[in-house]
């Protein structure tokens, strides 16, 4: 939701001033923004792996559900399923739960650090 929202954010700001950025896919939109300096190094990093992790997730967790659900099972049997995708093996769902968390503050540190870069940038113009 960060990364949607964070993209969604720099495509209505910037979005006018770059082709590039005007595209309905975030991952796209990731590259672009880095390519542009939008973002920094670091900030792409976090917001890529983050994509890429929690899309990855999410199509393993509705193939084993058989569902449209984007919610993580709360089953450690099948936790640990979908960790073996990831090449988890021992304790996979509790190593899974540890991965998602470590992706999913890194994600949170990226989008405050842009947002509050943006609103600097924004109240420095005032």
């Amino acid at each position: 939701m960060d990364i949607e929202f964070i993209a969604q954010m720099l495509q209505l700001k910037y979005g006018c001033k770059h082709d590039s950025f005007r595209t309905p896919n975030t991952h796209d939109a990731i590259h672009a923004f880095k390519q542009a300096g939008v973002i920094k190094e670091r900030d792409f990093n976090s917001l890529h792996k983050g994509y890429l992790f929690f899309r990855h997730l999410e199509n393993l967790v509705r193939i084993y559900e058989n569902s449209d659900t984007s919610n993580l099972p709360k089953s450690d049997e099948l936790r640990g399923k979908i960790a073996n995708f990831y090449g988890y093996r021992s304790d996979g769902s509790a190593m899974l739960m540890d991965e998602y968390q470590t992706i999913r503050r890194s994600v949170r540190a990226a989008f405050n650090r842009i947002f509050e870069r943006e609103l600097n940038e924004n109240n420095a113009g005032d």
